[in-house]
Order: structure tokens, then sequence, then C-alpha cells
């Protein structure tokens, strides 16, 4: 349930109060959760969320102060929630004979709690309140200074249970009993100039700070965390500079950015094994170039594309997580993968595609015709960043294209005849870590490696959609 109110004041002035109540849960099996061709390991997990977000804003009139050259938004923001993570685990009827050692196989299969052979509770209460502010000040009649300060505090506490009822389990999940509690509070800002030096061009820059909270892994392992649970909050500085443009009396739009970000205390996702975790990964630079444009050919036809190139790397990070074969042999191992760029962090990407559109002649009927090709550089794609070449994914490039036919009085309807990846083309979204791969031997001592999942992109994929506006 949402509400938008909004109160008209003297003199222009508005207070408007956007507020929100949610709640969900969602209960689901995986009947093997090692990715394996036998009865392994099962899990029931269940997940409950009930929150609260109330936002209160004062805004000005746009274009009346101080001879329209100022105006302002200013507000207070908070956010609750009461969050809850269950799991259930059964071992299967071929974990003992697959993850057990052949000595201990009798005892494996005569031990009791098979079924709820462990059990997982986590409970996160979150809130957030901040007070914010941002202005526009019209430094000439082409000279726009922007202002904003935002001062953010939230609150987690919680706890994490996990109880292990058969001993055999333990291979994959560790007794575990710890409350939880982070508190962090940042200040953030951002200033920038925007420049229009005739109606066709904008000029603009800024520098703005930003922070994403610290909080708790929920995930279940091997490995009592304790208090490693708890990662830090995560920092950035943002740099900006660009144009957009409107050129040819209209008819073509070209704009281009130059960008910089500085993360500190990069909050990174890992994997060790049995589970995943929120690491602070050091410190993390992503800078580049961006240009996209568009150009109306004719009437009736616009071609446009982009074009992306980014320099990431990774300025500070001693204590990474190493290559999986020699974790197994000192899981305190880390390396130091300072110089080196994060995953999903392609070097170039692009696209370039074309519309048509026009009148069928008949009645009211239209038509939409509309093509991309995008491409995207190699790049890691994996969660964990630990160097591993397996986990490189090769470039790509994909086609995809959409017809679509209009209709009704204001052609708010449309049938489409659409195709996804039309070449067919077969590549990883992400990689991962086969899990229990020691328990399984399937570490690598000479490359350091082990077996790597793969979850496979869509193929070559066609439909039919249909749509209305109202």
């Amino acid at each position: 349930v949402v509400s938008d109110l909004s109160w008209d004041l003297a003199a222009g002035y508005t207070v408007r109060l956007l507020s929100g109540l949610r709640s969900w849960e969602n209960e689901q099996y995986e009947s093997d959760t090692i990715y394996m061709p036998r009865d392994l390991i099962a899990r029931t997990g269940a997940y409950e969320s009930d929150s609260q977000s109330h936002e209160l804003q004062f805004i000005s009139p746009v274009d009346q102060l101080f001879g329209g050259r100022f105006d302002f938004v200013a507000g207070l923001y908070y956010f609750q929630e009461d969050f809850f993570i269950g799991e259930t685990s059964d071992m299967g009827a071929d974990f003992c004979t697959t993850l057990v050692p052949a000595a201990q196989r009798p005892t494996c299969n005569a031990s009791p709690n098979k079924i709820g052979a462990t059990v997982m509770e986590f409970n996160q209460d979150a809130t957030n309140y901040a007070i914010y502010a941002q202005g526009n000040i019209g430094l000439t009649d082409t000279l726009d200074l922007v202002l904003g300060a935002r001062w953010t505090n939230d609150e987690k506490e919680g706890s994490y249970v996990q109880l292990v009822n058969n001993p055999f389990s333990r291979s994959f999940r560790a007794p575990e009993d710890t409350d939880l509690e982070t508190d962090d509070d940042q200040f953030t800002y951002r200033a920038g100039l925007n420049w229009r030096p005739n109606g066709d061009v904008l000029v603009f820059g800024s520098y703005a700070t930003g922070y994403k909270s610290g909080g708790f892994n929920s995930g279940a392992g091997n490995v009592a965390l304790g208090q490693r649970r708890l990662f830090d909050k995560e920092e950035s500085e943002n740099y900006e500079f660009g144009v957009k443009s409107t050129l040819a009396n209209g008819l073509a739009r070209l704009n281009a950015t130059v960008f910089r970000m500085d993360l500190d205390d990069f909050q990174d996702r890992g994997f060790d094994g049995t589970s995943f975790i929120v690491i602070n990964a050091g410190n993390l630079r992503q800078q580049g170039v961006e240009i996209d444009g568009d150009y109306v050919v004719s009437e009736n036809v616009r071609v446009f594309g982009a074009l992306g190139y980014l320099d990431s790397e990774f300025t500070e990070y001693p204590n990474a997580s190493c290559l999986p074969y020699p974790a197994q042999v000192n899981p305190s191992c880390t390396q130091d993968l300072s110089g080196q760029s994060a995953n999903f962090s392609p070097e170039w990407s692009g696209s370039v595609g074309a519309q048509l559109e026009g009148d069928l002649g008949v009645g009211n009927l239209g038509y939409l015709f509309r093509t991309d090709l995008n491409y995207m550089g190699e790049m890691g794609v994996s969660g964990l960043n630990d160097g591993n070449p397996q986990n490189l994914q090769a470039s790509v490039t994909q086609l995809s294209a959409r017809f679509s036919l209009l209709f009704g009085r204001d052609r708010n309807w449309s049938v489409s005849l659409f195709g996804e990846n039309l070449t067919d083309e077969d590549f990883c979204s992400t990689r991962f870590y086969q899990p229990l791969d020691s328990n399984l031997q399937l570490r690598d001592p000479v490359s350091g490696g082990t077996v790597v999942r793969c979850q496979v992109a869509p193929p070559r994929t066609y439909g039919v959609s249909l749509k209305a506006e109202f």
C-alpha cells in the first residue's frame, strides 16, 4: 500500500508526503543444492519481510525565488524493515555414499535426523533515517550551480542461529549462535555546474560522494563466521564531466560523458565453497568514457548507437581470496589483486540500432520495427574476484529485433513479434565454483582451479506480446 499526498501552501510552496507499507513472504524448495545428478542435499528456504517508509518533502516554487534564480527541495526520510530468512537442509539418499569417506559410511547411513539435518534462522531489524536538501542556483542566465547534501543513519541488529542435528552435516553447515549489531552514519554531498551556451548544448560537471551502509552476512557455511558476519560501509567519490547536444536542427542528438568513481572498502561478494559472503575488498577505481547519439534519417527512420570504454582497477586489494586449491591447503591464504580489473567490468561495450515506424494506411493502424546489435567485451563473470582465468567470459555480440502492430483510437494497443539473441550466442552470464568441490576432490593442485559452473544465458528466443496503455 503506497500513498502520495501533496499540500499546496502559500507563495507556491508544496509539502509532499510519500509513504509505503510492504509485506511479502516466499517459500521455496530446492531438491539439489550441489548441482549434481545425485540426491545429496535438499533445502527448503523461507523469506519474510515487513517494511514501512515515509518521506516528507518541502518543495519551493520554481522560477520565483531571488528573481527566478533559486529553487530547492528539502526532506526527511524514514525506513524500517523486519527481515527473516529460514533454511532447513535434508541429507539425501546418496549423501553418505558420495560425500563421506568409505570407512564412515555405515555410521553415516545409520545416523538419525537426515531430514532436518540442519536448521538456520536469520533475523534482522533495520532502521534508516536521513535529512537532505538540494538547491539549484542560477549564477547567470546560462550557468546553474547545483548543491546537495544528505546525512544518513543506518541502525541494524539481528541474530544468526544454525543448529546441526546430524553430525555428518557439519561438512556443509557449522553450528553457530551469533548476535549482530551495527550502526553507521554518513554525510554525503554533491556539487555540479550546468552551462547552456545556447538552447542546443548543455555542458555539465559534478563531484559527489556516496555511501552504502554496512550489514550482515546471512549465508550458511561449514565454518562459523561469528563477528566476521559483519561487513563495513562502502564509500565513493564520483567525478563526471560531459556534454549533451542537439544538432542538425533537432534531427540529431549526441552526448558524451567522462567519469571516474573511486570506491573505498568496496563491498565484494565472495564464495567459500559452501556459502556466499560479502567482504570489504579494498579500493576500486572505475573510470571511462561513454558516448551515445541518434539521428533522424527521414520522417520514418531513426538510427542510434552507443560506445563505452571502461578502465577498471583495484588500486588496493592486498587480502583477496586465493584460488580454490591454495585456499583448501591454507584457509587463511590471501593474494594481492592490486592493479587487476574487477569482474563484470568489460573494457569495451557498445550498441547500434535502427527504428522504422509509420502508418499502414488502413484505418488507424501503425507499425514499428526496431533492431539492436549489442556488444560486450571480455570480462570476468564471477561474483568472486580472485583473478581466476576460468571465470573469464569471451566477448559477445547479440542481435535482437521487434515488430509491433499499433492500433486503437490513440494507438495505445500493440501486438509485437520479438526475437532475442537471434544469432544464438552461447555464453555464461555468471560463473561460480562447484559447491563442496573440496569434498568431491575437484580442486586442481596444478592450476589452483576447480570445476566451474556456468549459468547459461538465454538462447535464441522468440515471442509474441500484447500491450495496452491506459
